[in-house]
């Protein structure tokens, strides 16, 4: 879970996408 938390923070550092926005295509793309 926690490597999952900085994955999450690196995406959302790297892209310049809201907390949702990325929140859920983060989800789309871990599912896949």
């Amino acid at each position: 879970m926690r490597l999952s938390h900085l994955c999450k923070k690196l995406r959302v550092t790297s892209m310049p996408f809201s907390a949702d926005g990325y929140r859920k295509h983060g989800s789309i793309q871990h599912r896949n």
